[in-house]
């Protein structure tokens, strides 16, 4: 004979049954922690399948500037940088850490220059104002000082190959084990150098020993402008928390003198750290480059 469970409990077990049906069900209905969206459903994967300035690498569709449609930036290793237009192709250089990004542009073909002739100010504004980068959604964001938005950059991009360009130019950008080495190297300061606050750069500094007509001086507004005793330079600049410190620099002459290579030591460096009032600089290899006091 079968024994029978009373009414009330009957019903009791019905409900957890249930109950337990529906939360297997409620935890189907999206991705768990941790996990990706089903790409057959249209939801939007990461910008980048590497972390850091990795993260930047690769072929982009410029979005919410005043480019035209279709416009490309290409982010290559070996702080490679061109932009894509229809006129033509503008090459630069880039630098990059956690949430830190520069860019400058210093040449390229003559079909986006008037006359043959670049313009004084190559680096268009949105990208002379990023200083920065964050995730947006499937894209990144370039942002400025302040955090504000001065461009999104969509993934994947079909740059517009002109004639006199080569068109190995214009591919996806391949990341060696080398690059990734140097994108990843850790930025912590060596021991014995203080991270030093943004606003406290401001100003001109000369090297410590040597070159003593070699300087730069770095603006408020990230721009910096220096020398190594014969030749000028100058290009952007950013200081992040912890010490870390990027620039980018532009074409120079090469006259050679017994000067100090100041704007070699600052497109070397990864950090900036203070010892004695002194500023030292110090590459991805944690290797000290130069010594500058404030003039």
């Amino acid at each position: 004979m079968v024994a029978l469970r009373p009414r009330h409990m009957r019903f009791r077990i019905a409900l957890a049954t249930a109950l337990v049906l529906t939360l297997a069900a409620c935890a189907g209905d999206g991705p768990q922690s941790g996990s990706q969206a089903d790409p057959e459903a249209g939801a939007p994967a990461p910008p980048a399948a590497e972390g850091g300035p990795l993260a930047l690498i690769g072929l982009w569709t410029v979005e919410d500037t005043d480019e035209k449609p279709g416009t490309v930036l290409r982010i290559a290793p070996k702080k490679q940088l061109s932009l894509w237009r229809d006129c033509g192709t503008l090459n630069g250089a880039w630098a990059g850490a956690d949430n830190l990004f520069l860019a400058t542009l210093h040449g390229g073909s003559g079909g986006c220059f008037a006359n043959g002739e670049p313009p004084a100010q190559l680096t268009p504004g949105w990208l002379l104002r990023a200083n920065g980068y964050k995730p947006d959604g499937a894209a990144l964001a370039l942002v400025d000082q302040a955090g504000a938005v001065v461009a999104r950059l969509v993934a994947g991009g079909k740059p517009k190959v002109t004639d006199g360009v080569s068109p190995e130019e214009a591919e996806p950008p391949v990341v060696t084990d080398e690059d990734r080495a140097a994108l990843s190297a850790d930025t912590t300061l060596p021991a014995g150098l203080a991270a030093v606050d943004r606003n406290a750069l401001v100003g001109r500094w000369v090297p410590v020993s040597g070159g003593a007509t070699a300087f730069v001086a770095f603006q408020a507004d990230g721009v910096w402008t220096g020398s190594d005793g014969c030749n000028g330079n100058g290009g952007r600049w950013a200081a992040g928390p912890q010490g870390t410190f990027l620039a980018t620099g532009g074409p120079s002459t090469l006259m050679a003198c017994d000067g100090a290579a100041v704007p070699t030591w600052l497109s070397t460096a990864a950090q900036a750290g203070l010892a004695d009032g002194q500023l030292v600089l110090v590459d991805a290899a944690g290797t000290e480059v130069g010594r500058l006091r404030k003039s």
